[in-house]
C-alpha cells in the first residue's frame, strides 16, 4: 500500500485557491448528517491509492475519513468512514450499479454499511442527452426528473468540478499531479473545498464518484485504443 503526496507542480497557491474559491457562498441542508456541516469554510485532500481507496485528511493534514474498496465486488462499492474516532464509523456506502443494458452510469449512496433502499440519502446518475453537467445528484422522494444538485467540470481537461444546488457553487474539487509514483501509475490528489454549512461527507462521497468515473473513461479509451491497434 502506498501513500502518495501533492506536488508543488499540482496544488494551487493560496492566491489562485482564494481567487478560485470566492464565488463559493451559499449553503445547503444536510445530505448525509447535520455533524458533517461545519460553520466555517472546510478544506479537504483525497489521494489515490493502489488497489483499495483513498484517505481523506483534513487542512492540518490529519486523517477524518477513508474510501474503501470492497474487494471483489462487482458492482464496484466503496465503504466511506468516518476515522475522526477510534471506532472508524461507517458513513456511506457508495454502489455503483450493474452495466448490463445501461444507458447511464448510475450510483446508489447508503447510509452506514448497508444497501437497504429505506436508508437510501442520495442517488447520483449521469445526465441525460442534451443536458448539462457531469453528475446529477437526486434526492429521495424527489423522482429524477430535476436533479437537486449538479456537478459541472471546470477547465480544458475536465478534472476539476463545482457542485452545484440551484445555479448556487456550494464546493470546489480540484485535482492536482501526485508525486512521482503517482505520476508513474497514474494517481492524482483531490483538494476539496466546502462552503460554511455544506455537508462535506456528501462532497467527498461525490468526489469517490468522480475518481470512478475517470478510471472509467480511462479504461475505456485504452480498450478503444486496443481494438484500433488489432485492426
Amino acid at each position: 500500500m502506498l501513500v502518495v503526496s501533492l506536488t508543488r507542480s499540482g496544488a494551487l497557491s493560496q492566491h489562485q485557491w482564494t481567487r478560485a474559491t470566492r464565488p463559493l457562498f451559499t449553503t445547503a441542508a444536510p445530505v448525509v448528517g447535520a455533524q458533517y456541516c461545519a460553520p466555517h469554510g472546510t478544506t479537504f485532500t483525497a489521494i489515490e491509492m493502489f488497489l483499495d481507496g483513498f484517505p481523506i485528511t483534513d487542512a492540518r493534514g490529519a486523517m477524518v475519513m477513508r474510501a474503501e474498496k470492497a474487494p471483489f465486488s462487482c458492482p464496484r462499492r466503496h465503504l466511506l468512514l468516518d476515522i475522526s474516532t477510534a471506532s472508524r464509523r461507517p458513513v456511506l456506502t457508495i454502489k455503483r450499479s450493474p452495466r448490463f443494458f445501461e444507458i447511464r452510469r448510475r450510483w446508489n449512496v447508503y447510509s452506514g454499511n448497508n444497501t437497504s433502499q429505506s436508508d437510501l440519502p442520495f442517488v447520483a446518475v449521469e445526465p441525460p442527452l442534451f443536458k448539462t453537467g457531469v453528475v446529477q445528484v437526486h434526492l429521495p422522494g424527489r423522482g429524477e426528473r430535476d436533479p437537486d444538485f449538479v456537478v459541472h467540470s471546470r477547465g480544458f481537461f475536465g478534472c476539476d468540478y463545482n457542485v452545484y444546488r440551484a445555479g448556487a457553487a456550494l464546493a470546489q474539487i480540484n485535482s492536482g499531479s501526485a508525486a512521482l509514483l503517482g505520476l508513474l501509475f497514474n494517481m492524482l490528489a483531490y483538494r476539496i473545498s466546502v462552503n460554511p454549512g455544506v455537508d462535506h461527507a456528501f462532497v467527498v462521497a461525490l468526489t469517490v464518484i468522480l475518481v470512478e468515473i475517470r478510471h472509467d473513461d480511462e479504461e475505456e479509451r485504452r480498450r478503444q485504443q486496443r481494438a484500433w491497434n488489432s485492426r
